[in-house]
């Protein structure tokens, strides 16, 4: 994957985990336990989409940073 890729992948998972949110906060007014219980196991795992998506970018950067450092004189 190149950068813009988890880039890309960082602000899905960001909007997964706004989604999910929203139902939780559905959940929590209407009180159905479950359903917040449900939500709450996928904004977890849109958090780990997150720290790959914007961890891999990150990464990327650096890796990028290197080449340019040790291609210039």
């Amino acid at each position: 994957m190149n950068i813009s890729q988890y880039f890309i992948l960082g602000w899905i998972g960001c909007g997964i985990f706004i989604l999910f949110a929203l139902i939780w906060l559905f959940g929590l007014i209407t009180s159905q336990s479950r359903l917040r219980f449900a939500c709450d196991f996928f904004m977890v795992g849109a958090l780990f989409i997150m720290l790959i998506g914007f961890g891999g970018r990150h990464k990327q950067v650096l890796l990028q940073e290197k080449r340019q450092a040790a291609i210039a004189p």
